[in-house]
């Protein structure tokens, strides 16, 4: 690990241990991935009073709104499939979905610009009582938005289940054996579940709230969500919940959507108004929030008795899962954020500039390294570190580049992705002596 990486997690246990009772909450359970590696894992506090237990980083802990991420990402693996076009009106696939008529499309329920009332005007959250399939369908045949659709963020769980619906109406698969097949066991996420097998309620972390006034903890009992499990139901472990993070940067194939259907859904779809400036945002379930001049996309989650957040910079392919076993604990999301933008901070430093190593480039890429000049603008250098090829343009970071064919190349990153750089001429010594780079030809020098 680069020693960066391992300078910034040093007091992030400390972080932790004090935030335990500043918040306060009866444990915190937490992991950081950086690049693949899970690099720290850390639980304290207590899982349950009654026989007291101690929290441990195998305990897991319902994550509310987080999976609202996972049913969004459902919705998408059916766009790139063909099966779902988040632009077209909800009542297309559900005709028993008649809010607004055909003016609200999936793509205004995924990123909370539907206007539909938060609970559907329910009360399930307070009752614990949540309406079964038939119920919920004859309320959707009724209800109408509070506000127009993409007139401003309304956070809606109501929309957002309703979307489990949309994904079974779309597949042919009920809601959480599509999430099953298609997110968990393709991510191999063995520690996320909908519904608690008896091994995995032996490590559950039993969650509580304070009751107004009173400086103690109280467990919560569980709920069954029902009609609303697609926004609220999952459970998990901070570092397999980082096995979801993970996709978000992992090769193609590899990845649940298509690169492009990635990028999209962590793009700005409808800013939040409630705070004054550019500070949050929704893109096609991830949540953006900005930090300075960055943005980190992630969620929050809150499930009877659980606060939760996952915050994620993919440029740094950097994640951090944050729990907590007591509801509605305040600076939960903050303190998650800001443990992230320290360790992608490392992560820069350990990523950026690429140092040549001592491992010679393949052969067919080594004609390509050095530095070249477009007459009148720029220089831009080749460079080859870590098992890859790096293109840094005068005055901007660096990018790797992806070999294609021989003599060609593709930039991976920034503005100039999915652009190529191809060998135009070659010199007697047999190196390139003129690309092309997105366009413009440039000079050995």
């Amino acid at each position: 690990m680069h020693r960066a990486i391992t300078a910034a997690l040093e007091p992030f246990p400390t972080r932790l241990d004090e935030a335990l009772g500043r918040f306060p909450s009866p444990g915190l359970n937490a992991a950081a991935l950086v690049g693949d590696e899970v690099v720290w894992q850390y639980a304290t506090g207590v899982a349950r009073f009654g026989p007291r237990a101690a929290l441990t980083a195998a305990h897991l802990h319902r994550i509310g709104s987080i999976t609202k991420l996972f049913t969004a990402h459902a919705v998408m693996i059916l766009h790139d499939r063909g099966r779902i076009d988040i632009d077209t009106p909800v009542s297309a696939y559900l005709p028993w979905f008649r809010p607004a008529g055909h003016r609200v499309t999936i793509r205004h329920v995924l990123c909370h610009g539907s206007g539909i009332a938060a609970e559907g005007g329910t009360d399930a959250w307070g009752s614990g009582e949540f309406p079964d399939d038939a119920a919920f369908r004859a309320l959707f045949a009724t209800l109408e938005p509070a506000i127009p659709p993409m007139c401003q963020v309304k956070y809606s769980n109501a929309a957002y289940s309703m979307l489990g619906y949309l994904i079974e109406a779309a597949s042919g698969v009920p809601y959480e054996a599509f999430v099953q097949a298609e997110i968990l066991d393709r991510l191999g996420m063995r520690e996320t579940a909908f519904h608690l097998s008896d091994a995995q309620r032996a490590v559950f972390a039993q969650g509580h709230f304070m009751p107004p006034f009173e400086r103690r903890f109280a467990p919560t009992p569980h709920q069954e969500l029902r009609s609303f499990t697609a926004c609220g139901m999952l459970a998990s472990t901070p570092r397999d919940l980082l096995r979801f993070a993970r996709q978000h940067w992992s090769p193609a194939a590899d990845a649940l959507v298509r690169p492009d259907t990635r990028d999209e859904m962590r793009r700005v779809q409808l800013m939040d108004t409630s705070t004054p400036g550019w500070h949050s945002a929704f893109g096609l379930g991830w949540r953006l929030v900005r930090r300075g001049e960055r943005v980190f996309v992630g969620h929050g989650g809150s499930y009877l008795g659980n606060s939760c957040a996952l915050e994620l910079d993919p440029d740094r392919e950097v994640a951090v899962a944050l729990f907590a076993n007591r509801g509605g604990v305040e600076g939960l999301v903050d303190l998650a954020l800001a443990l992230t933008e320290e360790l992608a901070d490392a992560a820069g430093a350990a990523m950026e500039p690429p140092v040549p190593d001592d491992t010679p480039p393949p052969a067919a890429l080594r004609p390509f390294l050095g530095t070249y000049a477009m007459d009148g603008w720029f220089t831009a250098v080749v460079t080859f570190a870590r098992g890859t090829l790096w293109l840094q343009m005068q005055g901007g970071p660096p990018v790797p580049l992806e070999p294609l064919t021989e003599g060609r190349l593709r930039i991976t990153r920034d503005r100039n992705r999915g652009e190529d750089v191809v060998a135009e001429a070659h010199g007697e010594d047999g190196r390139v002596a003129t690309i092309r780079v997105a366009g413009g030809r440039m000079h050995r020098i």
